[in-house]
């Protein structure tokens, strides 16, 4: 999966989300395999099977893990270009995972220029967990404060 995550970063989204497509197609694909695939075909421009493929994420999502997947599951709004669901997954997100989920990643660029990114920023500066380099797979500093109520941020982001 990595290796598709890296065609559709350097610009070769049909090749990457064809590999993600046959990842996917695994009796029983990951939450965060169908996260990236929806991701790389809103990226594509596939809006309608995007968000069909990250409804499917949002209802298989169980609370223990949204934590750990919000990440993929944000960059896939943003590839939709819906920025409140975006933002609705960063702000809870377990910033250790994945390991390249920081608030320099490409994929965030989009949200820069709105002033939630800089309070995001502000807050996981605080707690030290805002690049990659800064914290560990076990700094308690960079998981949300609780778990994340699941139905909740889908209604908000509903909203």
């Amino acid at each position: 999966m990595g290796y598709a995550i890296l065609l559709v970063n350097s610009g070769d989204t049909l090749h990457g989300a064809q590999r993600l497509v046959r990842v996917a197609a695994d009796s029983k694909p990951s939450v965060q395999t169908m996260a990236n695939l929806a991701w790389a075909l809103a990226m594509l421009g596939s809006a309608d099977s995007a968000a069909r493929v990250l409804n499917t994420v949002k209802a298989r999502l169980a609370s223990s893990t949204a934590a750990r997947n919000a990440f993929v599951i944000a960059r896939a709004h943003i590839a939709l270009r819906q920025r409140d669901s975006a933002f609705a997954w960063l702000e809870p997100a377990d910033w250790r995972w994945p390991p390249w989920s920081n608030v320099h990643a490409r994929e965030l660029s989009s949200l820069r220029s709105d002033p939630r990114y800089a309070v995001l920023t502000r807050q996981l500066n605080a707690r030290g967990c805002s690049s990659s380099m800064a914290r560990s797979a076990t700094s308690p500093h960079c998981r949300p404060p609780m778990e994340i109520p699941v139905a909740d941020i889908s209604q908000e982001a509903r909203a």
